[in-house]
């Protein structure tokens, strides 16, 4: 046991011995290539047209590199966990990309308001650049090249990403053709902008605002429109014409405030076209909205607060296209606040189940909701309302003969025939049963011998009731109308079978849609 334990810790030893070699020959790699680093850096920080504080920020990275490269030589290595090599290069590559004075050195690019869009100046940033040295440092190959090979790889994301969504758009049922139109439209016309330029647009929107609600409480004023005079006095400008230049200008640039977003609407619709949007809805129409949303919120979007159109404007437009999709999710509109209501209470169900291990009851749960027992009611029978076609053909296994398929005429009973049967207008359905009556009978009489419309007419109910013997009213059985007729029965049922087919041929077509209306 003795000699296994010595074997175990001079393995050990050994492991540390050539860890702390692996360690130091690579802070000799690292070493020996940081000076063709510094100088890669130093390029990208001067770059073409580089000013005095560039080449002041370049004299200060290299005096940095210095002494850290002296410092590491002169350090043991058993003394070091992180290479001090990589600590210079890390902190090199976030001095070449921090901006100078404010303002990037690379110049002011534009990016997009959309949230996790990030500028160049974020951690984010910063932290994709360290990975690009990282990787130059392994590779061999300078930084320009491993940047072009990155933006290559992003214009490759961009193609792929816009190949999905038309991929998308075409395999759901949701998706009409002009929102397709319009989508290639925006990512082909509309640019974006910096977020200097949006704090510029935002205000110059919120002074038109501003005039505009100016004149028209100095209208409710004054009961009357206000002249210019009074218009400038109010809003402190000189004339007329520099009132309607800040109005122009403040309609500009709101048109471009949302042209420029039109992409985080479309990022919105997408998700619940992601998530399966059936057919029954328009993603158009949710577009529309969140567009109309879009423009409320950039003519209310004051820049002085602090906080992006973006992150404003996000909460406008996912409210209009959720209020859109639900208006949409029924054909009887359901409001809005009752939608609500629902998820709360569905909610609050399935807890109360999960904590009582049992269905709550409604006494419960409308207290646990903090609604009445009649407002829990009225939200649930609001909900569970359904909606079916007249035109649906109904299947009563309970009646002779119906087994939901179509009748003789070629069409089974529909919910329409139940919609009739319980109206209310009793008068009209008697006399639309009468007339139809009378068109019938009409039509045997002029196909069929007397004696064989008067076999029908027994047989079926459609003789007059005052014309037949005491005791014999409506319908009659086969063995009624061969007493009444003094024929035997068999012979009364071929007569009738014989002039239903010959009727069936002559007229079925005619009487197709009054069926039901005889009694």
């Amino acid at each position: 046991g003795g000699d296994v334990g010595r074997t175990r810790r001079r393995s050990g030893a050994e492991l540390e011995a050539n860890r702390a070699l692996d360690r130091a020959e690579m802070e000799k790699v690292l070493l020996a290539s940081l000076p063709q680093l510094i100088e890669s850096e130093i390029e990208v920080i001067g770059g073409d047209g580089s000013t005095e504080a560039a080449a002041v920020e370049t004299e200060a990275v290299r005096k940095k590199a210095n002494r850290t490269t002296a410092r590491v030589s002169s350090t043991p290595s058993g003394q070091r966990r992180r290479s001090p090599a990589a600590a210079a290069v890390t902190k090199a590559g976030k001095k070449a990309s921090a901006p100078t004075n404010g303002v990037a050195t690379a110049g002011n690019s534009r990016s997009s308001t959309m949230p996790g869009f990030a500028s160049k100046t974020s951690l984010r940033y910063r932290s994709r650049r360290e990975g690009m040295e990282f990787a130059s440092l392994a590779s061999g190959e300078s930084l320009a090249r491993i940047v072009r090979a990155a933006e290559g790889d992003k214009v490759q994301r961009r193609q792929r990403r816009k190949a999905n969504s038309e991929a998308m758009y075409r395999s759901s049922a949701s998706v009409p053709d002009s929102l397709i139109a319009f989508t290639n439209e925006i990512h082909e016309e509309c640019s974006r902008i910096t977020p200097s330029e949006e704090v510029e647009l935002g205000t110059k929107t919120q002074e038109a605002v501003r005039l505009q609600t100016l004149h028209d409480d100095l209208e409710a004023q004054l009961g009357r429109t206000p002249t210019d005079a009074e218009w400038c006095a109010a809003s402190g400008k000189i004339n007329a014409e520099a009132l309607q230049d800040a109005i122009r200008d403040g309609m500009e640039a709101k048109n471009r405030l949302v042209t420029a977003n039109l992409r985080m609407v479309q990022g919105v619709v997408n998700l619940y076209i992601r998530n399966g949007l059936g057919s029954q809805y328009n993603a158009g129409d949710l577009m529309q909205e969140g567009i109309v949303a879009l423009i409320r919120a950039a003519e209310k979007f004051d820049p002085g607060r602090g906080f992006r159109f973006s992150t404003y404007a996000m909460y406008w437009i996912r409210a209009a296209v959720k209020r859109s999709q639900i208006l949409q999710s029924r054909i009887v509109v359901v409001p809005q606040r009752l939608h609500e209501t629902h998820k709360r209470v569905e909610k609050t169900r399935r807890q109360l189940r999960t904590e009582l291990g049992r269905a709550p009851t409604e006494e419960e749960l409308a207290m646990a909701c903090g609604l009445s027992e009649l407002q829990l009611e009225r939200c649930e029978r609001a909900m569970d309302q359904r909606c079916y076609s007249l035109d649906a053909e109904l299947v009563n296994r309970n009646k002779p003969g119906a087994g939901g398929g179509p009748s003789r005429s070629g069409r089974g009973e529909t919910v329409m025939d139940l919609v009739d049967a319980r109206s209310h207008d009793d008068m009209h359905r008697l006399l639309s049963r009468e007339h139809a009556r009378e068109s019938l009978i009409e039509a045997m009489r002029r196909y069929l011998s007397p004696h064989e419309v008067d076999l029908l007419l027994l047989r079926y109910g459609l003789m007059d009731e005052r014309t037949l013997p005491h005791g014999f009213g409506g319908p009659l059985t086969i063995a009624e109308v061969s007493r009444l007729v003094g024929l035997k029965p068999d012979k009364v049922r071929r007569m009738i079978n014989k002039c239903l087919r010959r009727l069936s041929a002559l007229i079925a077509h005619e009487w197709a849609d009054f069926e039901n209306e005889l009694p």
